[in-house]
């Protein structure tokens, strides 16, 4: 089911065509990783096209229901929906930030497009260390055991 929440996000973030509103999206999505004790029972908010999409997902997903393997197939695919929903160039931000944005605003813009890309940069390296961990651990982890690696201190 999570990763049926993964491509609901992902074409939610694909359809916001304002780009100062998809940098403030993948912002709000960066501090909310970083928020503890987050619970919520989003079973009554899956979408129909989603769920009949997902019912399809499901048998490709399955080596990775829970565990492990699950943690960072997770992870490293809202790591990658993240950077793809950031500008790329310079050129595709200017091309859509002309529309009455002040310098002080493009700034603002520019500081959040690099403390996100810094952070998918720094939590891509932290994955990596928990897929070396993979093999040695006997036991599975759960969502906040990752999150403790991946929240470590700065490196």
């Amino acid at each position: 089911m999570a990763m049926c929440y993964l491509k609901d996000l992902r074409n939610h973030l694909e359809a916001i065509s304002n780009i100062p509103r998809k940098i403030l999206m993948v912002n709000v999505i960066i501090t909310l990783l970083h928020m503890d004790d987050i619970s919520l029972d989003l079973t009554h908010c899956a979408s129909p096209e989603s769920s009949d999409m997902c019912s399809l997902e499901r048998t490709d997903l399955s080596a990775y229901e829970g565990g492990n393997k699950m943690v960072i197939s997770f992870t490293g695919l809202l790591l990658d929906i993240l950077h793809q929903n950031l500008p790329s160039a310079v050129l595709e931000q200017e091309h859509g930030l002309n529309d009455g944005i002040t310098t002080g605003g493009r700034q603002a813009l520019e500081w959040r497009i690099g403390s996100a890309k810094r952070f998918i940069e720094d939590w891509e390296w932290r994955l990596s260390i928990l897929q070396r961990l993979l093999p040695l651990s006997d036991r599975q982890w759960r969502w906040k055991e990752a999150l403790t690696v991946l929240r470590a201190g700065p490196i």
